[in-house]
Parts: C-alpha cells; sequence; structure tokens
C-alpha cells in the first residue's frame, strides 16, 4: 500500500527523533529517511554501516549502540 501522508505532516510530532537507514538500504528508503529528518524540526538522520532495510536484525551490535548514543545525547 501507498502512504500518501506529506512530509510537512510530521513536523507536529516534534522532539528528538533519530531516523536510521542502513547503508545498504534501497535509495528511496534512504531518500525518505532524509525528506523526514529535513521536515521534521528535531530530525536527525544516522547510516547503519553494513546493513540494509532491517538493519535491527541484521546488524544488532551497529544499531544498538547508535541508539544509545542517540538516548544518551539528549
Amino acid at each position: 500500500s501507498y502512504d500518501a501522508t506529506p512530509a510537512s505532516a510530521y513536523v507536529a510530532l516534534g522532539g528528538q527523533t533519530l531516523l536510521l537507514a542502513g547503508a545498504a538500504s534501497p535509495l528511496p528508503a534512504r531518500r525518505i529517511v532524509a525528506r523526514l529528518a529535513e521536515a521534521m524540526p528535531g530530525g536527525q538522520t544516522g547510516t547503519i554501516d553494513r546493513a540494509g532495510h532491517m538493519s535491527v536484525v541484521t546488524q544488532p551490535a551497529l544499531f544498538a549502540p547508535t541508539i544509545r548514543a542517540f538516548l544518551t545525547a539528549a
């Protein structure tokens, strides 16, 4: 299914938000992460090396420290 929600709708979320993509994620997924981060006032992007779309499953040793760093910096 297609989600037609405009990126501007995510502005209302507020707060600090980390949007992640795997370095090997498909280009459209990486573009979505970048556009959402631009639209969100507290949006930040991160890239998980050697990972695709499911980095939490395929690269947990790289994913977890990225999340931990974001949470402890907030």
